[in-house]
């Protein structure tokens, strides 16, 4: 039969899998000693510590073995803070989670066979230690409805890792960590495909966690919702001082990131702005965001776009107005002239024809209207006082024949003849044809749509896309039918 055995820990991450030579005692209270994790009566059960610290974990061993824990509360470490320990599910076992079980645990646990967490079952990293996460090795963990909650953050550390949100709830507490894929050389893959990630640390990193984390990190995203909510929410693509790559692919679902998107972090944050976004720059060229559907929803980016089938939106779609700009845009906006070796100019935004562009609206005037800034600057003379040590170039955009803008009307609006919208700036705006505008899911011929070219010979020129509304006039035959009825009303009167 299978048992849970309580052993000593040593090492860090990269010796998790060795083990002290002493053996603790098996837990064997009901059926624990069983292949069938239970506590038999339900309620609550804590695993006692084989330490003065009162650390416990737990070791699932052997191909083939399962385990489940399938009822009841376990808390693992009750007078631990959880640092420098953790339990492991080795290659080729199997823990499951399932039928309303609950575990906790004040150290880290260590993924190399499978993880499995279903329905109304929950596993949480409660620890308060530096070293208390869920981390994946070689292994897989895969969220079925249940709930994983981590205080800390969640890795991904050797090739071959896997995560996948298939329904259920995944979230990090901590203000400062989020998601990490390392990878070590090879490939670690994080996929959602329903559900959420809900990420309230300031970075989730692709790749490059540290220096030494090379590798590539596969993001696949065909739905769901993550979504990042930390003041300096920032997805980092790849760490520029490392030669790790990362791939997000996305087809489906939401990525709402406020207030932040970009290629590559160097090490540092721009604490004080207020957006919260981090000091980034492009680096890592083969470094790339596949966007063929599904939802964008973010405040300051710092990397090109292109649109392949997406929805973009300034915000998350919680019916708020706001605005998304460049990452150097805000800088300025936001008083901050301090160095930033990281901003970045010359950035595109290109919109294909089977991509779309939602802007929530509640009126006309500033601030009632969601509105974009893919500007560089707004002064590009401040190029020089944000120290960026490259060469300013002005931003652009593309929206290709056939794209779409849909207005999406809140709190009871009603269009009025000759409303204007100014929906988008950029230094250069190019529209290749025609561009189609949907009020509220329905295609609309009533809108002028205009690039509007503002000249600035001190802070530089730019364009505006505008959308004007124009109530149709009645056509000649509506006309005629309606002199007919008046006259002969006028006939019956008589």
């Amino acid at each position: 039969m299978k048992k849970i055995i309580l052993k000593s820990l040593i090492g860090a991450c990269a010796a998790c899998a060795a083990y002290a030579a002493s053996t603790y005692s098996a837990i064997d209270s009901g059926n624990w000693g069983t292949d069938i994790w239970n506590d038999g009566a339900g309620g609550s059960v804590v695993v006692p510590g084989n330490r003065p610290t009162d650390a416990a974990y737990f070791l699932v061993s052997g191909a083939g073995k399962t385990v489940t824990l399938n009822a009841g509360t376990v808390t693992l470490g009750v007078a631990s803070s959880g640092a420098g320990n953790g339990s492991t599910i080795a290659a080729g076992a199997t823990l499951n989670i399932s039928d309303g079980a609950d575990l906790y645990s004040r150290s880290t646990i260590f993924v190399f066979g499978t993880l499995n967490v279903y329905t109304n079952s929950s596993l949480s990293i409660i620890g308060a230690g530096s070293t208390a996460y869920l981390t994946v090795g070689s292994g897989i963990v895969n969220l079925n409805g249940g709930t994983i909650i981590s205080n800390r953050n969640i890795y991904i550390r050797a090739a071959g890792g896997q995560i996948n949100i298939n329904s259920g709830l995944m979230q990090m507490n901590n203000s400062f960590y989020g998601v990490r894929i390392a990878a070590a050389g090879g490939t670690g893959t994080f996929s959602i495909t329903g559900g959420t990630l809900s990420v309230k640390g300031s970075t989730t990193y692709l790749t490059g966690q540290t220096e030494a984390d090379l590798g590539t990190g596969v993001f696949n995203q065909t739905g769901g919702l993550f979504q990042m909510t930390n003041a300096a929410a920032c997805v980092v693509f790849s760490n520029a001082a490392v030669t790790g790559r990362g791939i997000y692919n996305l087809s489906g679902g939401e990525l709402m990131i406020v207030p932040t998107i970009s290629y590559a972090l160097n090490n540092s944050y721009a604490a004080g702005i207020s957006l919260g976004a981090n000091t980034s720059s492009i680096a890592g060229q083969d470094s790339q965001f596949n966007w063929t559907g599904g939802r964008l929803s973010v405040s300051v980016i710092n990397m090109s776009l292109v649109n392949n089938g997406g929805d973009f939106n300034p915000t998350a779609n919680d019916g708020s107005i706001s605005t998304t700009m460049l990452y150097s845009y805000m800088r300025e906006h936001s008083g901050t002239t301090s160095a930033s070796s990281t901003a970045v100019s010359g950035l595109n935004y290109t919109q294909k024809a089977t991509g779309r562009m939602t802007i929530d609206v509640k009126g006309t005037g500033a601030g009632e209207h969601d509105v974009v800034y893919w500007r560089t600057l707004e002064d590009k003379s401040n190029w020089d006082l944000l120290g960026t040590g490259t060469a300013y170039a002005e931003a652009s955009a593309n929206f290709e024949d056939g794209t779409s803008i849909y207005l999406n009307l809140m709190d009871g609006y009603v269009l009025q003849d000759g409303d204007i919208f100014d929906i988008f700036y950029s230094d250069s705006i190019t529209l290749a044809g025609s561009l189609n505008v949907y009020v509220d899911d329905v295609l609309s011929g009533d809108f002028t749509v205009s690039i509007e070219q503002v000249l600035d010979a001190v802070k530089g020129d730019y364009d505006i896309l505008r959308l004007t509304y124009n109530i149709p006039e009645p056509s000649a035959a509506a006309a005629l039918l309606g002199l007919l009825a008046i006259a002969a009303g006028a006939r019956r009167r008589k």
